[in-house]
């Protein structure tokens, strides 16, 4: 009699993580029919809540009248009047029209009367219209998506964790349907078990290494990838320039240069928070949203080129530099950014930019800094970097003066005149205290106890990625780095699918550049760290590579 095992085998456990994952991404394909136009409704009574309301609308007036948008419209145009509205995202929408027609919509959440956003157009499309162009940008990103499953996915090897990481990224993609398709409390929900399973792996490759198969095996030659690479970058251009308009956040940062050019104030105290960004954000006139997006996207994508060569020599780096490039340019959420002209490629460029630089803690501090002077986000990696390639003590330091410095720079010189204390006000103040119906924290008040535990172990992840490590790979830090933007979405209280190409370079670092045989040459504290850009590949027997 055969002996029973004691557990099931692994691949089973595997089987139906993917199975579960994949039903996941056809939602991408599928979900789109699921189309509504709820727009702004009527209530049936101004004195009584509607279903599932807390409020009256007359109760939601009163507040959005107390707000300082209102009370400033009054003092203006005494003759305006508000009257409210139910709204896409299960908010209030008070509308002040006069004789002349609508002056202005302040939102107002139902379940805590907090009033949001003095603009209803601070939100994304959520409403449900969605025009030809719309249509056009999801099919080709539907084609993106499965071009990089083709290019990437191994179906010799189907169940194995790689090709999970790489679903449970695409995804994704089902949770941006639903939110361009007016379904935001479905959708945002959608989002959190793929970006929870992403945050793990990234973590656990990045702290443990790997011990599976090795990186996914990307099809085609040097020929192909280059030829793919040149076709998918003429597309994203020809979609941003042809397709492409420019959302709230990239024109925040043609607001704020405009506002430089002019001899005005960057920060002021306002309700607008167009200004909520940090100074690298911003840049000229509105077509500079299109050829910014461009440019940090190009950016990103030569540094990626660079990259594979500072991780792997000759051809093999050639070639991984071309893998990461290309898969770089076929992710659909890339290039959803792209079309939509957002400032959000900067924190991408910026870290791989950090990683390219990693050999020299000046180098890599002041392109941090940079990031982190622009979108605040890199903030949370100055731990991992700071220790990268084993560096404590005076190279440390280095680092944290250098990162000090691109900060503090632009910060004092376009803090003026304000002072320092309208910058935090309308930036880093305006973020922590924002209410957003675009988040589980917004939608679900009642779960910010979790919301507490995950941002405790947001920062417990950043503190043990600081810790000093001699055998941490550049391609592991750049894992981590992926992981810690997670964590920190995880826990923003306003989410978006925007958010999504901050850590895709961390992720196609560890599906595409991690190897449990590639071993950084040891460097001391006080040595010199370049050496730790090229890695010794340990060509071990077969029998030892299965133990």
């Amino acid at each position: 009699m055969r002996p029973v095992p004691d557990r099931l085998p692994q691949p089973s456990l595997r089987r139906r993580l993917l199975s579960v994952a994949l039903a996941a991404v056809l939602l991408l394909a599928t979900a789109s029919a699921a189309s509504a136009s709820p727009g702004l409704r009527s209530p049936a009574s101004q004195i009584k809540p509607p279903a599932n309301f807390w409020r009256s609308a007359r109760q939601a007036v009163a507040i959005a009248d107390r707000s300082p948008e209102a009370r400033t419209l009054h003092a203006r145009e005494p003759g305006v009047r508000g009257r409210a509205y139910v709204g896409d995202l299960g908010l209030w929408i008070v509308v002040y029209r006069d004789r002349r027609g609508e002056r202005a919509r302040v939102p107002v959440e139902d379940r805590t009367g907090d009033v949001l956003e003095p603009s209803i157009q601070a939100y994304p499309l959520t409403s449900g219209d969605a025009g030809p162009a719309t249509v056009k940008v999801e099919l080709i990103a539907l084609a993106l998506t499965v071009f990089l499953l083709a290019l990437l996915f191994d179906f010799r090897r189907p169940f194995r964790l790689r090709n999970l990481d790489l679903v449970a990224l695409l995804s994704l993609g089902a949770s941006v349907v639903l939110l361009d398709h007016g379904h935001p409390l479905t959708g945002i929900p959608l989002a959190y078990p793929p970006l929870i399973y992403l945050c793990l792996r990234l973590a656990k490759l990045g702290f443990r290494g790997t011990g599976d198969e090795g990186p996914l095996p990307a099809r085609g030659g040097t020929r192909f990838l280059v030829i793919s690479l040149l076709a998918l970058v003429a597309v994203r251009v020809a979609a941003n320039l042809l397709l492409g308009g420019v959302s709230d956040v990239g024109y925040a940062s043609v607001f704020g240069a405009n506002s430089i050019h002019d001899g005005w104030p960057l920060y002021v105290q306002d309700h607008n928070h167009l200004d909520t960004y940090g100074p690298i954000t911003y840049h000229d006139y509105l077509p500079a949203a299109h050829a910014a997006a461009l440019a940090f996207d190009l950016i990103t994508i030569v540094g990626l080129l660079l990259l594979g060569r500072r991780l792997r020599g000759g051809e093999a780096g050639r070639r991984l530099g071309l893998v990461l490039a290309v898969a770089w340019a076929a992710c659909p959420f890339t290039f959803l950014s792209l079309v939509a002209n957002t400032n959000d490629g900067l924190v991408p460029m910026f870290v791989v930019g950090a990683l390219v630089a990693i050999s020299s803690p000046v180098r890599r501090g002041i392109v941090l800094g940079l990031g982190a002077a622009a979108k605040f986000a890199p903030l949370l990696l100055a731990g991992v970097f700071a220790t990268a390639c084993g560096d404590r003590g005076r190279r440390t330091l280095r680092f944290a003066l250098a990162m000090a410095a691109a900060i503090a720079v632009p910060v004092l010189l376009y803090s003026r005149p304000g002072g320092l204390g309208v910058f935090w006000s309308q930036t880093l103040g305006f973020q922590l205290h924002r209410h957003s119906f675009l988040s589980i924290w917004g939608q679900y008040p009642q779960l910010n106890p979790v919301k507490t535990v995950l941002e405790a172990g947001t920062i417990a992840l950043a503190a043990g990625a600081a810790v000093p490590s001699a055998r941490r790979t550049t391609a592991q830090v750049g894992a981590l780095a992926g992981a810690i933007l997670i964590a920190l979405e995880l826990t923003a209280t306003h989410w978006y699918f925007f958010y999504v190409g901050w850590f895709v370079p961390g992720v196609l670092l560890a599906l595409l550049a991690l190897d449990r045989r590639t071993l950084p040459l040891p460097v001391s504290s006080a040595g010199s760290a370049e050496a730790l850009e090229s890695s010794i590949t340990l060509r071990l027997p077969e029998p030892a590579l299965r133990q």
